[in-house]
């Protein structure tokens, strides 16, 4: 085996990524030991040169690249970049020249002083008095296209990649005498900014009989001097294999690559000596079907609170000791983290907590499932930094599992019970109070003294070791995770659709719809001066004079069990039905105009029993697949029930937030009277609560233009335009704008090369089937309505025709899910909201299809192939 203080730092790095089965050209190294032989006796030993011709004549190249490769060169603190010598198109009479020639190159006046100046400034005396010099012969490429590509930015934000291409050799590149197109791009192989260069030359192949430079500047044709060199598909893959190597590597990396023969081949990785700072990983996956695009600073700060509370609580509950919780907060606090105006998940916290759990590893693989996405690789967390459970732990954990599988209904029933009552109680607390401070204070207290909602993540956590469970059962007999959502529908639906039901059973007995619409829509507007629910009461009062005091009694028994509900109901900002009467008008219209009836459920659970039958199970196996088929149905029912008491809480924080906002305009008119309530929601939490500690504890007057400034410096919160990504990475305490907003706006068009573009990429996109049709259709024909928001599809009289494109849903499209053909979204898994409800109504349903709004906008008509996961245009 070579040793890289033999071979070099350049032949050992194309050995490693040969291993790792990375594209290389084919090579041979002549190691530094045959260098000493050759320096004493001035001459090659003649039956290893025989040996290696015969080895490089198997490749059947015309010309070879012969590269010097020193002991030094391409090290961790040193790169020796440029000084030693590299000659290309050498032909096989030509080898022997080479090598001498890169040998020699070690006793140049540059390398010298280069070295000479390194040993003193690194004072490194174990180094080797005298560097070995060995040599790389490689397989020659015609590079159609080649360049660099850097892992880490050297300027700038360093979570970017920068690549750098131009048609021809890289000679070009490196050298800088051709222009040369550069790309940066994230991690994730998005396209944040390009300069395509005028490119009017290449360095090429040109034969010169008898040298042994043999590359000269060639003109280029000129329907390619101003297209990128690089099409989009290899600039994604360059990306994945830069990233690839650096995490491998350990250590950020400068590539050398080429393509040939429409192949990406990587030529040299060495690493880059700059020292840059850690990175961080986040994902919006599931948490984008709560929180969609932008939420305001307060919704961000009364989630990161909620989710660290409920966390925290989650190992109290199950018992973990006081030490441990110490050790678990800092986690729990950094779950959540608001970027852009956008939520995501921390992932580094997110799998420290997972990995302290029974389960380790298994558990971020499950947590991915449910949520989507795979492991991040290169989030990489140490022993040191979580603390894992212990053995005592374990057995307490165990022993909560046991009881609670064992009287599961009793205990998540008693949760759902206590938490409508404590929903009662705390309206009624908050109705008895009137100022703001009074309210902030409630808010507070109530905020972190209620408790009972850390069953809702255990039951998270419940569903994820029972996929995992089935999960397994399948993987033993062959078949994939493609049959789980078959699997795992629930026997008698789930709670989530019962706003959609009871809604359209109600609407069923309104007489004289278009008279009775005309009646609430003239009352609404004679009343718009008054805020919230008073509008509701004067409208149900002009209502009942007109004769429709039935209609009136209907509806508010409706608002009062589904009063909570609205597209994107988890953010503060965003009113539900009622506190909106005008959109409770709206849905009521688009209801009744478009005559709905109750959806029928999908097929009962008929299929999935035939499924199971099918297995080769015996007795014991059979009963262990079908108890953990209960258990998915029973807590992935649960989820759905739970969002609803979720819904009703965020419900009563909304509420009291909108009655602070008016007593604080009544209270201090001078500073808050002007501001509208959108404004309102450019605070935090904790502007509240320093305000009401403010005003208990010094004169009122103090108070409110601290929080008058506070306010002002982010009223406009909502004016952001951004477009965010699934994934994102910045440096660590980083001192730059997230790059999906510092790079909006950017065109992203690359006029690409034709005969590099794939003939499939706009034929297709590829998901994951998460429902399949209730009628037993594999392929479904339909039409296509992209939406940017839900309530667009309000406009369509007729949905049933149309298969959605979204890129995200939430709760609150139950009501416009239940009239679809199908639905397409670019987020979710085969546990989100979305693949629920799809599987619940049998509506034909794929996620996780990256990129569809902007891919299919302007398409008539696609195919669902429900077998692939492929949407097919047409």
């Amino acid at each position: 085996m070579y040793l890289a203080s033999d071979i070099g730092g350049k032949a050992a790095s194309l050995l490693r990524l040969k291993s790792w089965n990375i594209l290389v050209p084919e090579f041979e190294i002549i190691s530094g030991e045959i260098y000493l032989k050759w320096k004493q006796d001035k001459k090659f030993p003649q039956s290893f040169w025989e040996q290696l011709l015969e080895r490089i004549h198997a490749w059947g190249a015309s010309y070879y690249a012969v590269r010097s490769s020193m002991s030094y060169e391409d090290g961790a603190k040193d790169s020796y970049a440029g000084m030693m010598e590299s000659f290309l198109f050498v032909t096989r009479e030509d080898l022997p020249e080479a090598v001498v020639k890169c040998w020699r190159s070690l006793d140049s006046e540059r390398v010298q002083m280069y070295l000479s100046s390194r040993e003193q400034l690194q004072g490194d005396e174990n180094r080797q008095s005298t560097p070995k010099v060995g040599v790389i012969i490689q397989r020659m490429l015609s590079s159609e296209v080649s360049g660099v590509a850097f892992s880490r930015s050297p300027q700038g934000d360093s979570a970017l990649l920068v690549i750098e291409s131009s048609w021809g050799l890289g000679e070009g590149v490196v050298s800088g005498k051709v222009g040369v197109d550069r790309f940066l791009c994230d991690r994730f192989g998005e396209l944040l900014k390009q300069e395509i260069a005028v490119k009017e030359q290449m360095y090429a192949f040109f034969a010169t009989p008898g040298a042994l430079e043999k590359c000269t500047l060639q003109t280029v044709a000129t329907e390619k001097q101003r297209v990128s060199s690089l099409s989009s598909a290899k600039l994604k893959l360059l990306v994945q294999v830069a990233c690839d190597l650096e995490y491998r590597y350990g250590h950020a990396v400068d590539i050398e690559w080429a393509v040939a023969d429409d192949k990406l081949y990587i030529l040299q990785a060495r690493p880059i000596t700059q020292t840059f700072p850690e990175l961080e990983y986040f994902t919006d996956l599931n948490l984008s079907e709560s929180y969609p695009g932008i939420a305001s600073p307060m919704t961000a700060s009364f989630v990161r609170k909620v989710y660290a509370k409920v966390h925290s609580e989650c190992g109290e509950l199950v018992g973990i000791s006081s030490s441990r919780k110490e050790c678990d907060d800092p986690i729990f606090n950094n779950l959540i983290t608001y970027v852009g105006g956008h939520l995501y998940y921390q992932l580094k916290s997110y799998y420290k907590m997972l990995l302290s759990i029974p389960g380790g590893e298994k558990n971020i693989e499950n947590w991915h499932r449910m949520i989507g996405g795979k492991r991040i690789l290169e989030v990489k967390i140490s022993k040191e930094e979580y603390l894992p459970f212990s053995l005592w732990d374990r057995v307490k954990l165990l022993f909560f599992v046991f009881k609670v599988f064992a009287f599961y209904s009793y205990v998540y029933g008693r949760f759902v019970k206590r938490a409508q009552e404590k929903e009662a109680q705390l309206k009624q607390e908050a109705l008895a109070l009137s100022h703001a401070a009074d309210l902030i204070l409630l808010l507070r207290k109530k905020l972190f003294s209620i408790k009972g909602f850390s069953l809702t993540a255990f039951n998270d956590f419940l569903i994820m070791s029972v996929i995992r469970k089935i999960n397994g059962v399948l993987k033993k007999y062959g078949y994939g995770e493609e049959h789980l959502p078959l699997l795992i529908k629930t026997d008698h639906g789930v709670k989530s659709l019962l706003p959609e039901r009871d809604l359209v059973e109600m609407i069923s007995s309104i007489k004289n719809p278009e008279e009775f619409l005309q009646a609430f829509s003239s009352s609404l507007q004679g009343n718009l001066e008054a805020a919230g629910e008073d509008i509701y009461c004067k409208v149900w009062e002009e209502l009942k004079a007109k004769g429709y005091g039935e209609e009136v009694s209907k509806l508010c028994d409706y608002l009062q069990k589904y009063g909570q509900r609205s597209f994107e109901e988890l953010k503060l900002e965003c009113m539900t039905l009622l506190q909106s009467p005008q959109e409770f008008l709206n849905l009521l219209s688009w209801k009744l105009k478009s005559k709905t009836s109750v959806r029928p459920l999908g097929d009962s659970n008929a299929a999935s029993d035939h499924f199971v039958d099918k297995l080769p199970l015996s007795f014991f196996e059979r009963k262990k697949l079908n108890l953990y088929l209960r258990l998915a149905h029973k807590t992935i029912a649960t989820r759905e029930e739970t969002r609803l008491i979720r819904g009703a809480f965020y419900g009563w924080v909304r509420a009291t937030l909108l009655k602070i906002f008016y007593a604080l305009k009544s209270e201090h008119p001078a500073f808050f009277k002007e501001h509208e309530i959108k404004e309102f929601w450019g605070l935090t939490f904790d502007d509240l609560f320093e305000f009401a500690a403010t005003s208990k504890e010094k004169a009122k007057a103090l108070a409110p233009p601290t929080l008058k400034q506070k306010l002002l410096n982010n009223r406009y919160w909502w004016k952001v335009k951004n477009e965010f990504p699934e994934f994102y990475c910045q440096e660590k305490d980083s001192v730059y704008e997230p790059y999906f907003v510092t790079y909006r706006g950017c065109s992203t068009a690359i006029a690409h090369h034709e005969e590099e573009r794939d003939p499939k990429d706009s034929g297709q996109l590829l998901g994951l089937v998460a429902s399949a049709s209730s009628s037993g259709s594999k392929r479904v024909r339909a039409k296509i309505l992209v939406l940017s928001d839900p309530r667009e599809a309000m406009g369509v009289a007729n949905l049933s025709e149309y298969v959605l494109v979204t890129k995200n849903t939430d709760p609150a499209w139950v009501f416009i899910m239940s009239q679809c053909k199908g639905l397409i979204s670019e987020k979710g898994s085969l546990l989100s909201h979305t693949a629920i409800i799809g599987r619940e109504l049998g509506i034909p349903t794929i996620v996780g299809v990256k990129s569809a709004c902007k891919r299919l906008q302007g398409v008539a008509e696609v195919v669902l192939d429900l077998d692939k996961g492929v949407v097919e245009i047409l």
